[in-house]
């Protein structure tokens, strides 16, 4: 069967520049820390404080979720330094589809994350609404939005009621 694109979206941290100011600002002190001491010791941590916030920094900058939501199926990726393969929900699996809104704490934050309340697994960069979608074997998925109103046209593909 053809799959036709309905929608597609790539999410990306908000908070990621913010953190890149701030992990640049210790990097920056931390160099110039090292240039400025003399015991080895000394020079080692500050170096290796200074690649922790290079690794931190790659991490933040790299954030994002990708979705493709097709006429039978949704294809997502949460990419970030490690780029994880794209996954597929087949919407014949899925009972149950809907456009909802949830606060950051129901999940532990932003990122790849389960559910605190229930078994759900969450893939969010920022925002507050998303698509939970609930299978058939009782397992829930939440992938994030930030075009709310893209993906419910999306939903209306799958279930017109």
């Amino acid at each position: 069967m053809n799959d036709k694109l309905l929608f597609q979206e790539t999410q990306y941290s908000p908070g990621s520049l913010i953190l890149a100011l701030i992990v640049t600002a210790l990097f920056s002190t931390a160099v110039i820390y090292l240039l400025r001491i003399k015991n080895t010791r000394f020079r080692i941590a500050a170096l290796f404080t200074g690649l922790v916030g290079l690794f931190i920094l790659s991490i933040a900058c790299t954030l994002r979720l990708k979705t493709f939501y097709y006429t039978n199926k949704i294809s997502y990726q949460f990419v970030s330094i490690f780029s994880a393969p794209y996954e597929q929900v087949v919407m014949d699996t899925v009972t149950k589809a809907e456009l909802v809104r949830y606060t950051p704490a129901d999940y532990g934050d932003w990122g790849m994350k389960h559910s605190v309340n229930d078994t759900a697994l969450a893939y969010s960069t920022s925002g507050n609404k998303g698509l939970l979608l609930r299978y058939k074997n009782g397992k829930k998925l939440l992938l994030g939005t930030q075009k709310p109103d893209n993906l419910a046209f999306a939903i209306k593909q799958y279930y017109p009621n």
